[in-house]
């Protein structure tokens, strides 16, 4: 799974124009990372693109166990050139889906729109975050 730069930062500074189900999927899926539910997969480029959460992204990358920091290389550079012209992406969001897709992950979770309308680049699903989990009622009190 990866998460692109303009999500972690929302959900990280609680911007309140980020939708509620938006922020509380993002929570859900940071906690399951931190389970070993999930696998976080991060680019090198996230470190810049989020200084004004720099706590937390460091926090991300220390997180060695369910988390893998990827550099930034030709290969990756040369899939996201290819993105920006199929999609209209701006760099780091192209080095974003190419780090996705070329790292097989499953879904890509944002909420930039160009982004969005990729849907499905080889493997890797882009789409918004899940809403969280219902928690199951104990209809035996």
């Amino acid at each position: 799974m990866y998460v692109d730069a303009s999500l972690l930062i929302a959900w990280a500074s609680m911007e309140k124009t980020t939708p509620v189900d938006i922020r509380e999927g993002m929570t859900e899926v940071l906690r399951r990372v931190d389970k070993g539910e999930l696998h976080l997969v991060l680019s090198t480029i996230h470190k810049p693109e989020c200084l004004t959460v720099g706590p937390f992204i460091d926090r991300l990358f220390e997180k060695k166990r369910h988390v893998t920091v990827v550099d930034v290389t030709v290969r990756i550079a040369n899939r996201a050139r290819e993105y920006m012209r199929t999609y209209s992406l701006k760099p780091p969001d192209a080095i974003h889906l190419a780090t996705a897709s070329l790292y097989q992950c499953e879904s890509l979770f944002t909420r930039d729109a160009k982004l969005l309308k990729a849907r499905v680049v080889d493997t890797t699903r882009v789409c918004l975050p899940p809403p969280p989990r219902q928690r199951e009622l104990d209809l035996h009190e």
